[in-house]
């Protein structure tokens, strides 16, 4: 089942391809559960960071729907798009809802399926990164818009829980790899939809399939981004030290010698 803005981006693909082209075995959209599954993944994630921290189930509920429907959120108040499709369509919340109640009754499960929660995440974040993209290509945005707004939606939700949860968002703290792989996922959906003929849904497989194994590798070999370095001392240094050169000195000719 293609959303309205699938359709109008596949449609605007073909219309600067000037065809209708179709790359055998990949559908021409992913199936619009996938963004339900993604908001799944993100919601039951929400829900443990809440429960392990000793929050009450208003807590649990609260930080699953931002989790889950944050960048979604984020994405449609950008966008201006009127009311929010997780709004319009039920079943968002409701996914939101049953993810809280894993979350606050099976905390430590999930903590046990770490590996199987990275999987499902690196997963969901290929998804919103593309969902957010692509609605923003669908609107005749700039590519560098297009590209803020999937990054912007694949790590809304995970700034939004923990600005709840009262602590600095761990995407803007150095760590392994998140919103990065997300950016990575914006910058390489858009190129594929401006600069290539394939349609909306291949560059979705594509750029969920980077995006995975970004994350995957980031977690592995464990990736992290660095904290800011700041070269003013060693800037001042080096300009020190070429103007304090001694000039110099003159030659000048000796009595009788000749030049």
């Amino acid at each position: 089942m293609l959303t309205d803005v699938a359709e109008y981006a596949l449609t605007h693909a073909q219309g600067r391809a000037g065809a209708d082209i179709v790359i055998e075995g990949l559908p021409a959209s992913l199936p619009h559960w996938t963004q339900l599954a993604a908001v799944g993944v993100g919601a039951v994630s929400g829900a443990a960071f809440a429960a392990r921290r000793g929050f009450d189930v208003v807590g649990v509920l609260v930080l699953s729907v931002a989790a889950g429907l944050g960048g979604l959120l984020l994405r449609d108040t950008l966008l201006q798009r009127g009311t929010s499709v997780v709004l319009i369509d039920g079943r968002y919340l409701i996914i939101a809802a049953v993810a809280a109640v894993i979350g606050f009754f099976f905390a430590g499960l999930v903590d046990r399926l770490e590996v199987v929660v990275v999987v499902l995440d690196a997963l969901a974040l290929g998804i919103l990164c593309t969902a957010g993209a692509n609605a923003a290509l669908a609107m005749r945005l700039p590519p560098v818009s297009a590209v803020f707004i999937g990054t912007a939606t694949a790590a809304g939700g995970l700034v939004l829980r923990d600005l709840l949860a009262g602590v600095a968002p761990g995407i803007m703290r150095p760590g392994i790899l998140s919103a990065a792989a997300g950016f990575i996922g914006a910058v390489t959906f858009t190129l594929l939809q401006v600069y290539s003929p394939i349609s909306a849904g291949q560059a979705q497989i594509i750029v969920v399939l980077v995006v995975f194994v970004v994350r995957l590798l980031a977690v592995q070999r464990k990736w992290r981004t660095r904290p800011a370095r700041d070269f003013t001392d060693r800037l001042w240094q080096a300009w020190g030290r070429k103007t304090d050169k001694p000039d110099k000195p003159d030659k000048t000719l000796e009595p009788g010698s000749i030049e």
